[in-house]
C-alpha cells in the first residue's frame, strides 16, 4: 500500500492514514456516486472519479446499493472546515464500503474528486484506497499558468486546448491565461514570430499566417504546407474552451500585448503604427496620440469581451506591457512633443479606464515598464486611485533566472502596493531541448511569500516536458510550506511516478536535473540550449526602413559555425560540459526506455533525456572527427561514416518526436531538427563528391560551411 504523503501532489495540508486499504471495484465491476450538491463542478466532480475508475479497470457507475459508494458534498458550515476561507478547501474520508468527499464549496468538492482519484490504486486488476482522512485549502487563492502565444499554440486545437485544461485542472489550478496576441523578432522564413488568435473587427486582412516545413521520417518526405490559419481563429472556439474550463473550476483569461510584442497591428493598420521622423511606418509599436490607435484596441477588447468573456462570467484580462522597445516609440510630431514616459503611462491609464468599464476587474499589467519608470510606488498608487483605476491594477512579476540573480539580482523591487502576481517560468520552449525551471519557481515563490501575494501565474506553454516545473508549483502554490523542500519533493516525485522503481527513477531525474538546469543562474536557458541547439541562431537582424519596404534580406546568424566556434571558449562551453552531460542524459534515457511505463509521461521523459544526449552525441562526434581529419589522423571515409551514423541518429530522434510529442508542439521542433539532418547531409554529400572527383582530402572546416550547403538548408533556416 501507497502511503499518500509520499505521493499526492499537491502535497495536502493533512493526511492521516490508516494501516487498511479497503477495496473499491474489482475489474469490469461497479461503483456509485452520490452527489449531495449537483451543480456543473460536482458533476464534474463524478465525471473524473468515474474516469479514473474506468480507465484503471473498467469499472462502471451504478446506482445500486451494496457497492462502495462515494459521496460528494458541499458543506459550507463542515466544522472541519469552518477555519477554511476560501471555498476551495475539502477534506476526504475514506472507510470500509465507501468515501464521503466534502467540499466547502463546489470548487472544494471538485478538488476532493481530483485527490480522491489521485489517491486510487490499481493492483491485479482491483481497485483499492487507503483507510486516510485528507484535510487540505490552497494557501495562494489563483493559481494559474500563462499559456503563451509563441509556436505550438498556433497549431492548437479545440480538443488540444480542452487537453490542456484538464491537465491544469488535475494540478488544481483556477486559472489559465490564453495569450491571444504577441510578437517577437524575425525568425523563421524571414517574418516575424508571433500570433493573432481573434479577428480585428473592422480589418478581415488582419490575420497572421503559419507554415509547416520540415522533414518526416515517419512518411519519408518534405513537409510543406502554407498559409495556415490558428484553429482558433478560424473556428472560433475561444468561448467554448472557456465553458468547458469554467466547470473544472478554471477560469480563462486572455491576453492582447501591444506596445512592446506588437507587429502584427502595425503591420496591418499602418495608421496606427509607430512613426519615424519622415512619417513612415515603423515596423512595431503604437502611435499612441491618435485617437485611431485607441478606436482599434477598444474594438478588439470590447469583442472579445462581449463575444467570450461576458457570457462565460468572466471579468480578468491581460494587457502586458512588458519589454517596450526604445526603438519602437512613435516619433510623430504629436508624440515628439511630449514626454515619453507620460504617453506610456497615458496609454496604460486609457486601456485601463476602458476596461473597467467593461466591467473588468483585474487587469495584469507587467512590472518592467512601471519599475523602469519608477512607478511602482504609494505616490503613483493614489494617482490611479483617483482616477478610479488601482483596484483592477495586477501587477505581474516575472523572473526567469535562478536565486539569487532574480529580478537582475534586485529582488527587493518586489513589492505589494498594487495587487502582485508572480510569474515564475514553467518553461515555454517546447520546440527545443527542455529547461529546467524549479530552483525559479522555488525562488519566485518564495520572494511572493514573503512580499505577501496571494496570486501566482507561471509563464509557458503546455507540454508534458515541463511536467515537473508545473508539478513543482501546483505544490507550492497549495503547499507554501513545501517551499525550499527540493529533496523531499523530487523523492515524492519519484514514487508517485514509478512506485517500484523509485531509487532509480530519482536517479534518473537527478540526472535530468543537472543536464537541464541552467547551472550558470544567469539566463533561463542552460548552456546547451543557449549555445549548442538551433534556436538562438534562427534569429534574424533586418532594418526597419527594408522591412517597411517589404525587403526581404534578413542576415542569419553563422549556424552551426558559431556553436563550434564556442568549443574552445571556456566561458561558454567546453567538452567537458558535453560529455558530462552526454553521459548522464543517456543514463536516464535508459532508465525511461527501461521504466515499463508506455505512455505519454514516459515518452516526454524519453524525449526530453534523448534530445539531450543526441544533442550532445553530435558535437562531440562531429568536433572529434574534425580535429582528427584536419590533423591527419583519420581520412574522408572516416568523416564520411561518422555523418552516416548521425543522420540515422538524428532521424530516429525525429520519428520519436513525430510518434509522441504533442501534436501541436512537433511541427517547430522538427523543424529544427531537419536543420540538423540536413546539415549533416550536406557535410556528408560535400565529402562524398569531393573524393569521387579525386580529391583524397577535401577541405573541411565546421566553423564555416556556408559555401556547402545546399539551398534545402537555407530554406529551413
Amino acid at each position: 500500500m501507497r502511503r499518500l504523503a509520499n505521493v499526492l501532489i499537491p502535497l495536502p495540508k493533512k493526511i492521516e492514514q490508516g494501516e487498511r486499504s479497503f477495496s473499491v471495484a474489482d475489474f469490469s465491476g461497479k461503483v456509485r456516486i452520490v452527489l449531495n450538491h449537483t451543480c456543473d463542478m460536482t458533476e464534474e466532480a463524478k465525471a473524473w472519479i468515474a474516469k479514473k475508475l474506468f480507465d484503471e479497470a473498467l469499472v462502471t457507475l451504478t446506482d445500486e446499493d451494496g457497492v462502495y459508494t462515494v459521496t460528494v458534498s458541499v458543506d459550507p458550515d463542515c466544522p472541519d472546515l469552518t477555519e477554511v476561507e476560501t471555498e476551495e478547501g475539502y477534506i476526504i474520508r475514506t472507510y470500509e464500503g465507501g468515501a464521503d468527499l466534502i467540499g466547502k464549496g463546489a470548487a472544494g468538492a471538485f478538488y476532493a474528486a481530483v485527490t480522491f482519484a489521485d489517491m486510487l490504486e490499481c493492483y491485479n486488476s482491483s481497485v483499492s484506497v487507503p483507510e486516510a482522512y485528507i484535510f487540505d485549502f490552497p494557501d495562494f487563492l489563483w493559481r494559474g499558468e500563462y499559456m503563451e502565444c509563441r509556436w505550438g499554440s498556433e497549431y492548437m486545437t479545440k480538443e488540444d486546448y480542452f487537453k490542456a485544461i484538464d491537465y491544469f485542472a488535475s494540478q488544481k489550478h483556477n486559472r489559465v491565461n490564453i495569450e491571444l496576441y504577441s510578437c517577437w523578432g524575425p525568425q523563421f522564413d524571414e517574418d516575424y514570430a508571433g500570433n493573432l488568435f481573434i479577428p480585428v473587427p473592422g480589418y478581415p486582412e488582419a490575420k497572421k499566417y503559419h507554415n509547416k516545413k520540415y522533414y518526416s521520417v515517419k512518411e519519408g518526405r518534405w513537409i510543406s504546407e502554407d498559409n495556415l490559419l490558428a484553429p482558433m481563429f478560424e473556428e472560433d472556439f475561444l468561448g467554448e474552451v472557456m465553458a468547458y474550463a469554467k466547470r473544472k473550476n478554471v477560469k480563462i483569461l486572455v491576453g492582447i500585448n501591444s506596445l512592446g510584442h506588437n507587429y502584427i497591428l502595425p503591420k496591418h493598420i499602418p495608421e496606427i503604427a509607430s512613426k519615424d521622423k519622415d512619417g513612415k511606418p515603423k515596423r512595431g509599436g503604437f502611435c499612441t496620440t491618435n485617437p485611431k490607435t485607441y478606436e482599434v484596441m477598444f474594438d478588439i477588447y470590447d469583442y472579445i469581451i462581449d463575444k467570450y468573456m461576458a457570457p462565460n462570467g468572466l471579468t480578468e484580462f491581460c494587457i502586458g506591457l512588458d519589454e517596450v522597445s526604445e526603438e519602437d516609440r512613435c516619433e510623430c510630431p504629436a508624440c515628439a512633443a511630449r514626454d515619453k514616459v507620460e504617453l506610456q503611462l497615458e496609454y496604460m491609464e486609457t486601456m485601463l479606464t476602458h476596461l473597467k468599464s467593461k466591467g473588468i476587474t483585474s487587469t495584469r499589467v507587467s512590472f518592467d515598464m512601471l519599475n523602469h519608470f519608477g512607478k511602482l510606488t504609494p505616490e503613483y498608487r493614489a494617482e490611479l486611485e483617483e482616477k478610479g483605476i488601482a483596484d483592477i491594477v495586477n501587477i505581474s512579476w516575472w523572473s526567469y533566472t535562478d536565486a539569487p540573480n532574480l529580478f537582475r539580482g534586485h529582488p527587493e523591487i518586489v513589492n505589494n502596493i498594487f495587487t502582485g502576481v508572480m510569474k515564475p517560468y514553467s518553461g515555454y520552449m517546447n520546440w527545443d531541448i527542455t529547461p529546467d525551471c524549479q530552483l525559479n519557481i522555488r525562488g519566485c515563490m518564495k520572494l511572493a511569500k514573503e512580499v505577501g501575494h496571494t496570486k501566482a501565474e507561471p509563464y509557458g506553454m503546455y507540454d508534458l516536458a515541463f511536467d515537473k516545473n508545473f508539478a513543482t508549483f501546483a505544490d507550492i502554490v497549495w503547499n507554501t510550506a513545501e517551499i525550499e523542500k527540493h529533496e523531499e519533493f523530487n523523492l515524492r516525485y519519484a514514487e508517485r511516478h514509478y512506485p517500484d522503481k523509485r531509487t532509480q527513477a530519482l536517479e534518473a531525474f537527478d540526472n535530468m536535473f543537472e543536464v537541464m538546469r541552467d547551472e550558470t543562474i544567469n539566463n533561463y536557458m542552460n548552456r546547451a540550449l543557449r549555445w549548442m541547439a538551433y534556436y538562438m541562431y534562427c534569429y534574424k537582424s533586418l532594418s526597419n526602413e527594408d522591412l517597411m519596404a517589404g525587403k526581404k534580406n534578413f542576415s542569419l546568424k553563422n549556424f552551426p559555425g558559431e556553436a563550434f566556434d564556442r568549443l574552445n571558449r571556456k566561458d561558454r562551453i567546453d567538452f567537458d560540459y558535453l560529455t558530462r552531460h552526454h553521459r548522464m542524459a543517456k543514463e536516464a534515457m535508459d532508465f525511461f526506455e527501461n521504466s515499463g511505463r508506455h505512455d505519454e509521461f514516459n515518452d516526454a521523459w524519453i524525449l526530453n533525456a534523448k534530445h539531450y544526449y543526441v544533442l550532445a552525441d553530435e558535437y562531440i562526434g562531429i568536433w572529434g572527427r574534425y580535429r582528427e581529419y584536419n590533423d591527419g589522423i583519420i581520412d574522408a571515409y572516416a568523416v564520411i561514416a561518422e555523418f552516416d551514423r548521425l543522420i540515422k541518429q538524428r532521424e530516429e530522434l525525429m520519428a520519436f518526436v513525430e510518434m509522441t510529442k504533442f501534436r501541436p508542439n512537433s511541427y517547430t521542433m522538427l523543424r529544427q531538427m531537419s536543420v540538423f539532418r540536413q546539415y549533416f547531409i550536406d557535410v556528408r554529400d560535400y565529402m562524398k563528391r569531393e573524393v569521387a572527383s579525386g580529391n583524397a582530402r577535401p577541405k573541411l572546416d565546421m566553423t564555416n560551411i556556408e559555401d556547402i550547403v545546399s539551398p534545402m538548408f537555407r530554406a529551413l533556416r
